[in-house]
């Protein structure tokens, strides 16, 4: 039903197109034919698109541009990409499914204080100097394989860890809170405890 929806609003080669949820009760796979095709013939008819969606992995997929909105209020206008690697805000960074949010301490404009560990990593134009609030992709962090085992330069303990298809996930405690860590090994994974 939702092929042939599809079909019927495309073969009329709208300029603009309005898409509520389109995928929104159809199995994985066939939702992925469709997203191709869609893209597909969208891309050959020019149109433009305004695709609402609740899924965050399905508008990355689909958007060259995405605007994330809460309770009506637009957070952030950008690309996938910039969207993940600068998120405006803590409720777009959740939105984004980056879970590690931590506090801190912009020291310099390459100088991020969390606790006692000043690293250095550079801050996004115009932050000032004071406190903040970062978040780190859980691809971003490394756990190193020698004891003691460290996280962004920490120590920690694992207090979970999950295959997840491609990719290992981990909870690890620190002294900066718990961490979630995603590695690409999934075949020497990490113990818990370690």
């Amino acid at each position: 039903a939702q092929r042939v929806a599809l079909a019927r609003t495309l073969v009329r080669r709208p300029s603009v197109l309005l898409l509520d949820e389109p995928l929104a009760h159809v199995g994985a796979s066939v939702a992925s034919t469709i997203r191709a095709s869609l893209i597909r013939e969208v891309r050959r008819l020019g149109s433009a698109v305004l695709y609402v969606t609740h899924d965050v992995t399905e508008a990355c997929l689909v958007a060259d541009r995405i605007m994330l909105l809460d309770s009506g209020r637009c957070l952030q206008i950008d690309t996938a990409r910039m969207l993940y690697a600068q998120p405006s805000s803590i409720e777009v960074a959740h939105l984004m499914g980056i879970p590690n949010i931590v506090s801190g301490t912009v020291e310099s404009v390459d100088e991020v204080r969390w606790g006692t560990v000043t690293y250095s990593i550079p801050a996004p134009h115009g932050t000032k100097p004071g406190d903040v609030q970062i978040s780190i992709p859980p691809e971003n962090i490394h756990l190193t394989p020698s004891a003691p085992y460290s996280v962004i330069g920490r120590h920690g303990q694992i207090i979970s860890a999950s295959f997840v298809r491609s990719h290992m996930s981990y909870d690890v405690e620190t002294e900066i809170g718990t961490l979630v860590v995603h590695t690409p090994d999934t075949s020497t994974p990490f113990e818990v405890g370690a």
